[in-house]
């Protein structure tokens, strides 16, 4: 790892101007490179460092390059820093009856290039009566985010917590788009798409690590809605019973974190029709792994070309032709399986998640989740 180290930070400092404003991030950053973990409240400090805007580029760049290259998390690592993201998010106004909300955030990075699963599903999670404030951003690790294609069909994503609640109140579904609601995030997201940059150019050791960084799995971990239930996406099944951890100490009342198969090596961060998905489930305070195949649900295995996506026009087509039912293929499969799995991790009305597709296919046709887009769309703009 140092060795590794020494090679990126050379790339750091040429590309960053390499001030070191901030000693105590130093020390911590110092830490996670001798192969230490931090504690809950130091993780919570240098989440704190990283949203007050103190550190320079360099010191951005070295952090989240240090926990790239860092072996092992800890859900109480991603706890800490999740918190604060939290605690310094805007904060929606919502009446109390509100309070027991869902999400279908995924953590990106699984360059799959399927199309807008996630945002598909909190649609037809809607329809079926389930509060879901979806928190999202545009594409950084893929060409068309939850933002991106929400803005294609109309949806006007730069809500104001007003107004993102009155949606929510209204008609059910909301979406909360990132960079309006962690404004004290704004430092670090040029710092992100940089080493996106160097990622795709391969430059140095870059080029033989995958692209990700610790804010990856801290966006669906830090949606500012008071959300306890989550169906949540990641891209390495190593990352399930981690992140599902994390979401039992942020207090999570119930929550499935899923990994399914992609094309060759790579995975989804989704329910996969191509092959199994690697899931562990929270409930009742305790985290429970397993596998699940498409076809113990009926579906036929899919393929990565089944499921791919476009650009943000594209993309938006693809998710109203499947809530139209227009499409009712591969593309309809994937968002049933999804669905389902929301429906029975984020409700109360079925005891499984071969009943929760049954319902999501009667909301389908039922016309119910489209119903939904649209009034999120009018809402939005009024």
């Amino acid at each position: 790892m140092q060795e590794q180290w020494l090679k990126i930070d050379k790339v750091l400092r040429q590309r960053f101007h390499p001030d070191e404003r901030e000693p105590r991030l130093q020390l911590l950053i110092r830490k996670v490179l001798d192969g230490e973990d931090l504690s809950a409240d130091e993780a919570r400090e240098a989440m704190l460092i990283l949203m007050e805007g103190r550190p320079s580029d360099y010191e951005i760049a070295a952090f989240l390059m240090a926990y790239r290259l860092k072996p092992r998390l800890l859900p109480e690592e991603l706890a800490g820093f999740a918190s604060v993201m939290r605690e310094k998010a805007e904060k929606l106004p919502l009446p109390a009856v509100m309070e027991r909300l869902s999400d279908t955030c995924g953590t990106g990075c699984d360059k799959s290039n399927s199309f807008n699963v996630s945002t598909t599903v909190m649609f037809v999670l809607a329809g079926a009566g389930i509060p879901v404030a979806k928190h999202g951003n545009r594409g950084i690790t893929s060409g068309c985010g939850s933002a991106d294609v929400l803005e294609a069909l109309g949806v006007r994503i730069d809500m104001t917590p007003e107004k993102a609640a009155e949606c929510l109140t209204e008609v059910g579904v909301t979406f909360l788009f990132a960079p309006n609601f962690h404004k004290a995030t704004k430092n670090v997201q040029p710092i992100r798409r940089a080493l996106k940059q160097l990622f795709d150019e391969g430059t140095g050791d870059f080029g033989q690590l995958r692209y990700g960084t610790i804010f990856n799995l801290l966006g669906p971990l830090s949606n500012p809605a008071p959300v306890k239930r989550q169906l949540l996406g990641v891209f390495d099944e190593q990352l399930t019973e981690l992140m599902a951890g994390a979401l039992k100490l942020l207090g999570a009342e119930r929550a499935m974190c899923v990994c399914g198969a992609g094309e060759g090596m790579l995975r989804m961060d989704e329910f996969s029709t191509i092959g199994r998905t690697h899931v562990t489930e929270l409930r009742d305070g305790a985290l429970h792994s397993r596998d699940y195949s498409p076809e113990q649900f009926g579906f036929q295995p899919a393929t990565a070309d089944d499921l791919r996506g476009g650009d943000k026009e594209e993309s938006a087509k693809i998710l109203r032709d499947i809530l139209s039912g227009e499409e009712r293929g591969a593309r309809r499969d994937v968002v049933l399986l999804n669905a389902g799995a929301a429906i029975y991790i984020c409700g109360d009305a079925v005891p499984s998640i071969a009943d929760g597709i049954e319902m999501a296919r009667a909301v389908i046709e039922s016309g119910k989740a489209l119903e939904k887009l649209d009034d999120l769309i009018r809402i939005s703009n009024t």
